[in-house]
């Protein structure tokens, strides 16, 4: 199945801000944000999140923490993603 095919059965992605000059930036819009996980429910993506979230801290990867930290989960339908979802294809 094609990849685009795929991705629109899923409901929810966890996504991760963009570096800007070396830290992350929370303030991009989401269309720059990295998709790190399809999620089918709202709560897979926030156990996901969280599950990525406490692995960064027992590995003291501080990088990974502060993206974790500001990740969120969003719809595979929030139209802010529209230029990032293209991208993925």
């Amino acid at each position: 199945m094609h990849h685009a095919a795929v991705l629109a059965f899923i409901g929810w992605y966890l996504i991760v801000p963009p570096l800007k000059g070396g830290i992350y930036d929370p303030r991009a819009p989401l269309s720059k944000w990295t998709i790190s996980f399809p999620e089918e429910t709202r709560e897979d993506c926030v156990e996901e999140r969280d599950g990525w979230l406490q692995a960064s801290i027992q590995q003291h990867n501080t990088g990974r923490v502060r993206a974790f930290r500001l990740s969120k989960c969003v719809r595979t339908s929030d139209p802010r993603l529209k230029s990032n979802r293209l991208k993925s294809n």
